[in-house]
């Protein structure tokens, strides 16, 4: 995928833009150095804006910016404290006020974040849907695909449908108990029977193992459990 970054300083751009190319995107990263020219001729199929990208200090950047945002799929980095993401109404940043974009993410995020989000952004742009991305400190699930990714990995975790489905249900639950019960209805339906309480048992006791290996825990407190 061709990108153009839009970061908001240069340590920023450079982080940015080598996790981006460890997962073979092609990247255009503003701001430029000294020594750095655009493209004459520029195509992407992405623009990501981070909030903090000083627009005043380089306008004829961000008139570049703003031009390829109008016709591309467009991801906003933005800073919870300037209003969107906590509800406050503070006033945002030039560039955060200036754009429309397809997705959001909220700083502070891991490497594995950013390039979920990167895989979502255009087709949602394309597709018209609903964010289907769930994410939780490290953790990101692509609830389309169904798969998982922690840390700064850009490799989906390993997971089971089941497995994959009582992690869902734990992730929505933000941080609250879920019973074994609740998780057995929720991932093999009403009615279950003794072979699948079984079976569930041992979805979680592997999905714990995983989870504790990939460095995220699941707190087990009697038939209760959550993430963290």
């Amino acid at each position: 995928m061709d990108i153009l970054l839009a970061a908001g300083g240069f340590a920023l751009r450079n982080a940015l833009a080598t996790a981006l190319a460890g997962a073979h995107h092609r990247v255009i990263a503003l701001p430029l150095a000294k020594d750095e020219v655009l493209p004459d001729v520029i195509r992407v199929d992405l623009v990501i804006v981070d909030d903090a990208f000083p627009v005043a200090r380089h306008p004829d950047q961000w008139d570049v910016v703003l031009r390829h945002a109008q016709t591309s799929a467009t991801m906003l980095l933005e800073s919870p404290s300037l209003g969107r993401s906590n509800g406050t109404g503070a006033k945002k940043t030039d560039a955060a006020a200036s754009i429309r974009p397809n997705l959001v993410l909220d700083k502070p995020f891991s490497d594995a974040q950013l390039l979920a989000y990167v895989r979502m952004a255009v087709s949602q742009a394309h597709a018209g849907k609903d964010n289907p991305l769930l994410s939780r400190g490290g953790l990101v699930l692509d609830t389309e695909s169904r798969q998982a990714f922690y840390g700064d990995s850009s490799m989906p975790i390993a997971l089971s449908p089941r497995e994959y489905g009582a992690l869902e249900a734990l992730l929505e639950a933000d941080g609250r108990y879920l019973s074994f019960d609740e998780l057995l209805e929720r991932v093999c339906g009403n009615g279950t029977v003794f072979e699948q309480r079984d079976i569930m048992t041992t979805v979680m006791y592997r999905l714990m193992g995983k989870m504790r290996r990939a460095g995220l825990f699941i707190t087990k407190h009697g038939d209760r459990y959550r993430i963290g």
